[in-house]
């Protein structure tokens, strides 16, 4: 059985990459906790919800595969579970022990037990529809209302390991996590966007559900929301040449995206790679801003 989670950890997961993501998206909350409220470093707070919000993200990630199990089959039978050479009850032994291993670290923190179970809970009602899957699993739209919200709870998890309740809840703290959330929506809309040509009957697409104009203007509103927030973020919108930097990161990516929608009649669009690079930009501008802040 490990050998059959090491191929798809490997072929679905790629755990350093989401790793990594996890790491960069904890420091930058631990970076705002620090210079917006005085919050201390600690190497088990930042261990211990790195690994929880990694481990939220495989949990999820391996949820699909139990939803989306039939429609595998037709559309990407190389797949490691419509090949067989993973099995389902693999994957569900495989949640069993990061539930337990989620539960147990975060009994380190009790205190912050209440931001825990909150985004371990709607992780979980993600991975089941909500218990409605009727509406929510043959609309695209409708699930990406519905799922997006996971970003801010496991925010509010993050961020409660080093500030009061209040304080997670602060205005301030709303338009920061907002703002660090919108990037990943960005990459959520991009990569299910296909060219006309390359749409699959039966497996649903923003682009097919809203047409290239339908969800390019989502896409444009993804990449001008985190510029409205971040002039509203007091520790952020003191240095104009930071403004002014996110100002070309979105619009520049934005008109690269908007560019490659345009060509979509004459070749393959695929804007994964294009939203992968914005969201690592970011992160890393991010995480340098804080890094020499004063």
């Amino acid at each position: 059985m490990i050998k059959r989670w090491l191929i798809y950890f490997n072929e679905m997961v790629h755990p350093g990459s989401r790793l990594l993501l996890s790491l960069f998206l904890h420091l930058a909350l631990w970076s705002y906790a620090h210079f917006q409220f005085e919050a201390s470093f600690e190497w088990g707070k930042l261990i211990v919800g790195t690994l929880t919000l990694w481990m939220l993200l495989i949990y999820y990630r391996v949820c699909d595969e139990f939803k989306d199990a039939d429609t595998d089959v037709t559309y990407f039978p190389e797949r490691p579970i419509p090949s067989g050479r993973v099995k389902l009850k693999d994957l569900e032994i495989l949640q069993y022990c990061l539930h337990a291993v989620m539960f147990l670290l975060n009994a380190i923190y009790f205190e912050n037990y209440l931001f825990f179970l909150s985004a371990w809970m709607f992780d979980f009602l993600m991975g089941r529809w909500f218990f409605i899957p009727n509406l929510i699993s043959h609309n695209r739209l409708m699930a990406f209302i519905t799922h997006s919200p996971i970003g801010w709870f496991c925010a509010f998890y993050l961020l409660g390991l080093y500030v009061p309740f209040r304080d997670v809840l602060s205005t301030q703290s709303l338009l920061y996590i907002t703002y660090l959330n919108f990037p990943a929506l960005t990459w959520e809309i991009a990569r299910k966007m296909r060219s006309p040509d390359k749409e699959q009957v039966g497996y649903q697409t923003y682009s097919s559900l809203l047409g290239l104009r339908g969800s390019s203007f989502i896409l444009i509103i993804s990449l001008i929301v985190p510029i409205l927030c971040l002039y509203f973020i007091d520790i952020l919108n003191k240095d104009s040449s930071f403004f002014i930097w996110q100002l070309i990161l979105n619009m520049g990516f934005l008109i690269w995206m908007l560019w490659k929608i345009v060509q979509a009649l004459k070749l393959e669009l695929n804007l994964r790679l294009s939203a992968e690079i914005y969201q690592g930009l970011f992160l890393i501008a991010l995480l340098l801003k804080f890094y020499f802040y004063e």
